[in-house]
């Protein structure tokens, strides 16, 4: 037997609606994914993942669907992971624990293995391969947690624990989070302009300088651009 995954396009939900034990104003459905056939190539089930119904319509008939990015890893738990411009995206319930087991096991792995399979996700974003150091994490995760997780949510914990433990003291993370692209590269500029002018019309430099130096303040624009660059956020 063999699965297959279907194009996001032909997703569809599989029998009734069950209402949302968390939140009773919103559904959850099975959505088929895919289907297993036998080996004559004969379907003989479908493979179907709990999904908020309110996204499987965004993600197939929604007018934003072009910012959907879904990556679908059978056998795997969850079997999909799904990013809104850029922004990871809960899609069931059972997601939130999924994320808490990651985040426990990273936090007992060496830092050094969880940062060579960051390295490996941006070198070979290009090519779409696996590096060694993914495939050496989701080992070690494996037998911590004896669950064959998402690659994709694997990634995203990685992202996590590297951001949570990157100082922000004067509010340069917080700030950026907040803006459009657009935004950030304007801010910067401003801040090289100052460096130049010791002027500025940016109303967010003028603010920060109340409570930092333009030095401080570049110091900490640059570490974030770089961890950006690094977590491949720009």
């Amino acid at each position: 037997m063999k699965q297959y995954g279907y194009p996001v396009a032909q997703w569809g939900a599989l029998g009734e609606e069950e209402v949302d034990i968390n939140n009773p104003k919103r559904n959850i459905s099975n959505c088929v994914i895919g289907e297993v056939k036998d080996d004559d190539g004969t379907p003989i089930d479908y493979i179907t993942e709990k999904i908020f119904s309110n996204i499987i319509i965004a993600l197939t008939e929604g007018k934003n669907k072009k910012e959907f990015a879904v990556f679908t890893n059978l056998g795997q738990k969850p079997q999909v992971i799904i990013r809104y411009n850029g922004e990871f995206v809960i899609h069931n319930n059972e997601v939130p624990d999924y994320m808490e087991e990651v985040r426990n096991a990273l936090n007992s792995l060496p830092t050094k293995v969880i940062l060579q399979a960051l390295i490996d996700k941006r070198i070979m974003q290009a090519n779409r391969k696996k590096g060694d150091g993914i495939r050496v994490l989701e080992t070690m995760l494996k037998q911590q947690t004896g669950v064959n997780y998402n690659t994709e949510l694997i990634y995203h914990m990685c992202q996590e624990l590297l951001d949570e433990n990157c100082s922000d003291n004067i509010g340069i993370k917080k700030l950026f989070k907040s803006m459009t692209f657009e935004d950030v590269v304007s801010f910067v500029g401003c801040v090289r302009e100052y460096q130049m002018t010791e002027e500025t019309q940016n109303l967010y430099l003028a603010k920060m300088l109340n409570q930092a130096t333009i030095d401080e303040i570049a110091v900490a624009t640059n570490n974030e651009i770089t961890t950006r660059f690094f977590l491949g956020r720009i």
